[in-house]
């Protein structure tokens, strides 16, 4: 990824905000997906609280188009500001969040069910502008998949899973369709959600989920196109439970076989 002057520019004005340990950008640009339509993800490492949001603006402003900055919390602290015509989002992360997270993954493991891995999956892709080190330390402890987490997502997925899956069933035998988009979802990203782990691959978020899998080494045959299926059918079609039977089976083939002991061990 090519670090423009503009990036530069963002680092610098974050960097002098109190507490500010890196900056990097990240999403899109930093996965080489990004396309004409695709903004800037940029992240502020921050130690401590997270400056208010008028310091933020302050420190912000003479980057805007408009000389506007707007703060937003809904997923945690951010602000959006048009940079050259392209919306950047700047979001806070606080370095002592982060490093537990990491602690986590290296020692008990993480679990969850879907996106696991994506606070790692950030701190391990996105592209350093400025850092103190902070950054620098965390990207270190995940130059390697944590096998703990690995395990734990490969363990307690299944069960989850095929529990998912009876509800799904039952749902469409009722006609509620309802639960079954709710189901739907939950199966898929308990899908994906394995599915890196089993390839020791950070999760990428919910955005570019086919792309991004594409790119994994192992993965059912046919399962791009029969997720496309399963997306494109409705709810009150019947043949949704067999999709998404046949590709939850697929990928548990794939995770036993992976977890078999070599011969001779």
């Amino acid at each position: 990824m090519e670090i423009t002057a503009s990036d530069r520019a963002l680092a610098e004005a974050l960097m002098t905000l109190p507490g500010t340990r890196a900056v990097a950008i990240g999403g899109s640009r930093a996965s080489g997906l990004a396309d004409a339509a695709s903004d800037t993800d940029a992240y502020a490492l921050v130690s401590g609280p997270v400056p208010a949001a008028g310091l933020r603006a302050q420190a912000l402003r003479a980057l805007a188009d408009d000389a506007t900055v707007s703060a937003h919390e809904a997923f945690g602290p951010e602000d959006h500001l048009v940079v050259g015509g392209r919306l950047v989002e700047v979001v806070y992360l606080q370095t002592d969040v982060l490093s537990e997270q990491v602690a986590a993954a290296t020692g008990e493991g993480l679990m969850s069910e879907g996106f696991t891995t994506c606070f790692l999956h950030t701190l391990a892709t996105c592209v350093p502008v400025a850092d103190d080190g902070a950054l620098a330390g965390l990207r270190a402890q995940l130059a390697t998949y944590p096998e703990p987490t690995r395990r734990r997502v490969l363990a307690q997925t299944p069960e989850i899973l095929g529990e998912c899956l009876k509800q799904l069933v039952t749902a469409l035998e009722r006609g509620d369709v309802l639960m079954v988009t709710h189901r739907r979802a939950s199966v898929q990203a308990l899908w994906f959600n394995m599915l890196f782990a089993l390839n020791r691959v950070y999760h990428p978020g919910e955005k570019r989920l086919l792309e991004h899998a594409s790119r994994l080494g192992t993965v059912p045959a046919g399962s791009g196109e029969a997720w496309r299926r399963a997306a494109l059918l409705g709810a009150d079609d019947e043949r949704l439970a067999a999709v998404l039977t046949g590709l939850t089976r697929d990928l548990l083939a794939l995770v036993e076989r992976e977890q078999e002991p070599e011969p001779g061990a």
